[in-house]
């Protein structure tokens, strides 16, 4: 047993059992790990996935069988104007997470098409989250990873932190913050 005795003087003695894992109740947050770096890319006939620099995380579970939560928002504009798709997704040490596939390339966490001609930031701006089970106990790493078309696609090139108009700085919209976090929480 504890005891925690507040002295008059307002500090305080004892000790208290530090066991907070197994005592938790269920959806109670452990920890959370976050980055936002203020991204500026673009990339051109994008066919497969593309680790974005900066949009990593490595995190250590403290069960393993507690729960993380993924959040990514990544700023996307066309580069090119016209048809245009935008695609988000997760690594988990450094294997790409299982997807649903269409014509032999994923959708990801998140998918966008779009049709558009105002080289604007809006569309392609996504944001996913993904749930995964720790399963260890061990150091995981994360990576935040974007696509924007498939394997025979050409001209659906991408922006990444600002968009392809280049009139004013308001309309350019240069370093737009991307974010991730990830959240473990007791299952």
């Amino acid at each position: 047993m504890s005891e925690l005795i507040v002295n008059g003087n307002l500090s305080v003695t004892g000790t208290m059992p530090v066991t907070p894992y197994p005592s938790m109740p269920s959806g109670s947050v452990v920890q959370v790990k976050s980055c936002d770096p203020v991204l500026s890319g673009y990339w051109a006939n994008q066919t497969d996935w593309t680790d974005l620099t900066g949009m990593a995380i490595t995190i250590t579970p403290k069960a393993s069988t507690n729960k993380l939560l993924l959040r990514a928002q990544v700023h996307q504009s066309s580069a090119g104007g016209g048809d245009f798709t935008s695609c988000i997704a997760f690594k988990k040490n450094g294997s790409l997470l299982s997807y649903t596939t269409h014509q032999n390339w994923g959708y990801g966490d998140w998918h966008e098409y779009l049709n558009v001609n105002d080289y604007s930031l809006s569309p392609g701006t996504g944001q996913c989250e993904r749930e995964e089970v720790a399963g260890s106990t061990s150091a995981l790493t994360f990576q935040v990873c974007i696509r924007s078309g498939g394997p025979n696609w050409n001209g659906n090139d991408v922006y990444i932190g600002r968009s392809n108009r280049s009139e004013n700085q308001w309309y350019n919209s240069m370093y737009v913050r991307s974010t991730f976090r990830i959240l473990e929480y007791v299952a």
